[in-house]
């Protein structure tokens, strides 16, 4: 068991270092993005950082046994989709079509 809990973490946070890089350094808005992320883990799921964050938690409270923070991880789940549903008006808003057939042929949160 100690062994899975270590490899969830040894994917996931140098997933999210990767997955990070891909962003240009300012990276609040759409506009911020010269193009649409589509490559890379974006091939699979819409939001591949948070996906990435959400298992780096859960690895986390896993490998140090912790069930307060597998509690806090529960909490922390519909947070997250709330946070990934406001991306992708914001994303839709901006990018129009482009997104909805991102969307389409994407794995996601919260419009699969």
């Amino acid at each position: 068991m100690h062994i899975a809990r270590a490899l969830i973490l040894a994917i996931t946070v140098p997933l999210a270092i990767y997955i990070h890089s891909l962003f240009p350094k300012k990276h609040d808005r759409p506009e911020d993005f010269k193009e649409l992320l589509t490559d890379g883990p974006y091939r699979y799921v819409r939001h591949p950082f948070y996906s990435a964050f959400i298992f780096m938690s859960f690895g986390i409270a896993l490998f140090f046994s912790s069930i307060p923070g597998l509690f806090c991880y529960s909490l922390m789940l519909p947070l997250w989709n709330k946070l990934a549903e406001l991306e992708e008006k914001e994303l839709l808003e901006y990018w129009g079509e482009k997104y909805e057939d991102f969307m389409k042929t994407r794995g996601g949160s919260s419009r699969s």
